[in-house]
Parts: C-alpha cells; sequence; structure tokens
C-alpha cells in the first residue's frame, strides 16, 4: 500500500507542477482534482459505439477528496451522489466539454508482477448502479495514452478534471 501511496503523491505533484502560472492567475473559478479510489475495476468496449468503453469500478468510497492548485488550495471531499449531481448539472450546458481523467491501474506484465499503466481518458455520463456496486463510467481515450487494458484490475486510482 505505501507504494501505491507513494506513486500517488508523485502523481498528484507532477499534475501540480505541470500548471503554468498564468493558469493559477486567471480570473476562472478554481478546477479541483477528485481522486476515486476502488477496490476492483474492468474495462469493457461499448458495443454500441466503437472508441468509446465502459470503465466499471466496484468498492468505491462513498466520498471523493478532492484538491485545487494554488492561490487556493483548497482540499475537502464531496459524497459520491453529489459528485454525480454535480456533474449532471454542469454537463447540461452542451458547450461543455467532458472531464480529462488519468486512469492508474496495476497490471501484472511478463516478470514484473506489478507494473503501473497510466491512461489519459475522457470520462462521461457517470453513474452508480446500487445494485451491483458498481460505478460507471463512458470512457475515450486520448489518442496518444497507453493501450487500454480490458482486463479486471486492483486497486485503480482515478485523477479527475474538474468539469
Amino acid at each position: 500500500m505505501n507504494g501505491k501511496c507513494l506513486f500517488a503523491c508523485v502523481l498528484v505533484g507532477f499534475v501540480l507542477s505541470s500548471c503554468s502560472d498564468s493558469q493559477a492567475k486567471s480570473s476562472k473559478p478554481e478546477k479541483q482534482i477528485y481522486l476515486q479510489r476502488a477496490a476492483e475495476g474492468r474495462v469493457t468496449e461499448n458495443a454500441l459505439h466503437p472508441g468509446e468503453y465502459l470503465l466499471i469500478l466496484r468498492g468505491v468510497s462513498s466520498y471523493l477528496p478532492y484538491f485545487s492548485e494554488h492561490p487556493g488550495r483548497l482540499t475537502g471531499k464531496v459524497a459520491l451522489l453529489e459528485f454525480i449531481e454535480g456533474w449532471d448539472a454542469r454537463h447540461q450546458d452542451l458547450s461543455v466539454e467532458h472531464s480529462n481523467a488519468a486512469l492508474i491501474t496495476v497490471v501484472s506484465e511478463g516478470k514484473d508482477p506489478q507494473h503501473y499503466r497510466e491512461n489519459a481518458v475522457i470520462l462521461s455520463e457517470p453513474h452508480f448502479d446500487v445494485a451491483r456496486d458498481e460505478f460507471i463510467y463512458t470512457i475515450r481515450q486520448v489518442s496518444d495514452s497507453n493501450p487500454l487494458s480490458t482486463n479486471t484490475f486492483s486497486e485503480p486510482l482515478l485523477f479527475i478534471d474538474s468539469w
């Protein structure tokens, strides 16, 4: 678990350090980055829409922690259902782009039993299936990202750029 936490901290530091000063000085409202963890996840192809996939997360927390870059440096948490409601309200405006995210998974490849795979994805249509305890997103892969693994993986991390 310590290795995963360290990796997450390094990734968060990289995300924050890559933001330019001009973005920080912008008069736009501060954007949060949300962290969603799950016990396990899987990616399946969306048969109805080529190029789209379903990201299915099981064992998600009922809250998502978030933070923002400076100058505000906000931190907090939002309830899972409130997160979905905020997403839905924001995306009623069709001019709003979908959120970018970094999907971090641990996969076994060759002799390396724990290999981190990072994928840049675009998220849409989040919903929580209470009966199955599954949180589901429709995702599209960013073109220059690693190929998506359609296997089941344990303890995925999702860093979500605010809407």
